[in-house]
Parts: structure tokens; sequence; C-alpha cells
């Protein structure tokens, strides 16, 4: 983590806090919460996807902080919070089970509005944040929301015959992929069982995945989320019960939100997370926007950080992307 920040973030010790806010009074029911409180008037909080922390917007801090007081949430039995114990199969109660953790770190910091900034499944939980909250939001950005869009029904047929057609190693992983997609199994099982030298493998094939120029830069950011997930499996064994296909949801947010402020959904044109969604909302509310930035992929915590950057400051010579 203090490489992250500090080596490749570019911050002092003195300029971050951590604390781990308590949610409820059991054990290690509590949220990481990484603060930058420069005394500015205006607030951001970030909410980081599956597998991560918010210590992954590490890019960001820098940056954003000369505009506004950082709060960088880790979701509830997720990241570095508590690993508090968590079995439902309930999709509700897995949303509130994360909800809860969010807003308790909120209340603990903040009063007022807020723009709230979600990537991936930090996005499905900020979006349904600011569907219950719009009170509290000033402006909400969706970087590649998991969760968000109805997994259309060709999709599921692209899907069986492409497994039909597949080599028998690729139909052996993908069956071995269908616990996890059925809300049975954490995906990081193999990061806990592999063992030490087939891990690195893994990462290593990750570090060239994630297309990261500095390559020191990229081993370090691996290992981080490596040493992480070695934790305690939590939130992590429900993911399938929230997400299929594409990123899809099981209960699609497109059908279930309502946004009263802006909203700026942004992808990479890379990305593998399905867009529908997003477009069938713009269609029916003004104050949304979509954004594609060329040449990236699902990772916007650490590509095209200048581009995002630039455009949730306004610094709109700066922006080089595609609307």
């Amino acid at each position: 983590m203090k490489a992250l920040l500090e080596k490749w973030g570019n911050l002092s010790p003195e300029q971050y806090s951590i604390e781990h806010i308590p949610v409820t009074p059991a054990f290690n029911d509590n949220v990481h919460t990484l603060q930058i409180n420069n005394g500015k008037p205006n607030n951001l909080v970030m909410i980081h996807g599956f597998g991560g922390s918010g210590v992954i917007f590490y890019k960001y801090f820098k940056p954003l902080s000369e505009y506004y007081n950082i709060y960088a949430i880790d979701l509830r039995g997720a990241g570095l919070s508590g690993r508090s114990h968590i079995i439902e199969s309930d999709v509700s109660k897995l949303e509130t089970y994360y909800l809860d953790g969010v807003d308790k770190a909120i209340k603990s910091k903040i009063k007022g509005k807020f723009t709230l900034l979600g990537h991936s499944l930090g996005g499905y939980v900020a979006a349904l944040y600011a569907h219950l909250h719009p009170d509290n939001i000033e402006k909400l950005y969706l970087l590649s929301p998991a969760g968000y869009s109805k997994l259309d029904p060709k999709k599921i047929d692209e899907f069986i015959d492409m497994f039909e057609h597949s080599s028998y190693t690729r139909k052996l992983a993908i069956s071995c992929a269908v616990p996890f997609i059925a809300g049975e199994l954490s995906p990081f099982l193999f990061l806990r069982y592999l063992g030490k030298s087939l891990a690195m493998k893994a990462i290593n094939r990750y570090q060239n995945y994630i297309n990261m120029d500095n390559k020191e830069e990229a081993h370090d950011y691996v290992s981080f989320l490596y040493q992480m997930n070695l934790q305690d499996p939590c939130s992590d064994m429900h993911i399938g019960k929230i997400l299929t296909l594409q990123g899809c949801g099981k209960t699609p947010l497109e059908e279930r939100v309502v946004f009263s402020m802006p909203i700026h959904f942004i992808y990479g044109e890379k990305d593998w997370m399905n867009t529908d969604g997003a477009y069938k909302t713009k269609n029916a509310c003004k104050y949304i926007t979509i954004t594609i930035i060329p040449n990236v992929g699902h990772n916007l915590n650490i590509q095209a950080v200048d581009t995002i950057v630039a455009y949730i400051t306004g610094d709109k010579k700066q922006i080089s992307i595609e609307i």
C-alpha cells in the first residue's frame, strides 16, 4: 500500500490518513477509509471495484486533491476492510450489506452534498447509494459500472454456441468457472490455494493484461492486490449472486434506479462491461452523459487517469475522448 500511495501516487505520509470505521459492534466489522483532507469546500467519495481497494485509485489522489477532500472507501467485507461474516443468497440483503458500510463511513466524515465516483462493482454500489440518497449527491461518476445492464438473451445463445465449439481445454476452464458465476465460490480461491509459485505466474499474466508502462509499478500494483486478496473469504464469495455474463446484473440497475442528479457514465473503448443499460437510461433522462475513452479497457482506476481527472475537474482542454 505504501509503495502505491507514496512512490507511485506521489503522496507524502502527511497528506493522507487511514481509518477503520466500525459498521456494527460485531468483531472485525469495519470499513477501511483513506482520506485526504485539505480543507477544500468540495468532497469526493470513491468506491473501488471487485477484488480491489480504495488504495488502487492512487493515481487519482494527487491531482484530484487539488479540487476535493477525498474519501476512498473499501467495501464492507472486501479490500482492506474487516472481514465480517456474511452468508446471504438474497441480492437485496447483499446490497444492504455493502451500502450500510459506505453509509456509515460517509456519515462519519461528510456533512452536506458530495460527488460520488464508483468503478466496476463500486459503480453498482455508488448507483444504488445515489438512488437511495439523492439529496446527498452533487454529481455521480460511474466508471464502467458492473450490474447496471440487463443481459441480452442473444448473449446467452452466443455463449452456448461458443462453448459448444470450444476446445476441450477451454470447455474445462469454462466449466470450472460455473460455480463462480452461480455465486457458490470466490474467484480468489485460486489465489488462496494455488501456492506462491503458481500464484505468481498468474500475477505475471495479469501484469501483461493491464498493460502498465512501468513494469516495477505494475509489479507493486498486482502484488498489492494479491496480498490483499489472500485474506479470509467474505463478500467476494457472493459476487456471482449479483453479476452474470458481461458484468450484467442478475437484478439489473437499469430497471430499478431513478436519478435526479447529473450522471456521467465512462467506459473504455475495449471495455468488456455491457453498456446497453447506460444508453437506455440516457434516452430517458436529460442529466446523463456517456463517454467512451479510446484505446483502454475496463481498468479505469489505472488507465486514462489524466483524461478522467480532466473530465471530472472540467479541464476541457486536456480531454481527448469520444462522447
